[in-house]
Parts: structure tokens; sequence; C-alpha cells
């Protein structure tokens, strides 16, 4: 077993995205900067200290698409191949 535990990488990019956005609104509703209701994400993260929870949170997001791009591109020509010897017997 080469590769364990792939699939946290997916998921923790799949819960990071709409956390940040629920700390970034909670932030903004408590602190004043938005009425509660649907505002844009924007306004939510318009003003500190929102704002840098905002871009620290995407910026990890980013790294994580990073890494899960590179994961797709390293494992897929080795799994490829496999199901094609597969298809042949």
């Amino acid at each position: 077993m080469k590769y364990r535990k792939l699939h946290l990488l997916p998921i923790s990019v799949f819960v990071l995205i709409p956390t940040t956005f629920v700390i970034t609104y909670t932030c903004a509703v408590l602190l004043g900067h938005v009425e509660p209701g649907f505002p844009y994400i924007s306004d939510t993260g318009a003003l500190p200290p929102e704002s840098c929870v905002f871009s620290q949170l995407l910026g990890i997001a980013s790294v994580l698409y990073a890494l899960l791009y590179r994961q797709a591109v390293t494992i897929e020509p080795e799994t490829s191949g496999s199901v094609a010897r597969n298809q042949d017997h």
C-alpha cells in the first residue's frame, strides 16, 4: 500500500471552504459589520478581523487544492495502466 489515507485531502478541502464562510459570517455578524441574513461573501470578509481569517483560510484551501491536483496527476498515470492491463485478460 503505497498510498494510504488519500481520502483525507479531499475531505479536508470539502470541510474547510464552508467552515471558512461560516466563521467569517459569524465574526462579521457578532461585530456588527453586516446584518444577519444572507450578505455577500465578500461583505463578510471586508473588515478586520474577519478579513484576516477569511484570507488565511482561503489561502490554506488553495494550497490543499494544489496538493489535491498534484495527487491526482501523480496517481492517475500509475492506475490507468493497471486498469488497461486488467481489461486485456
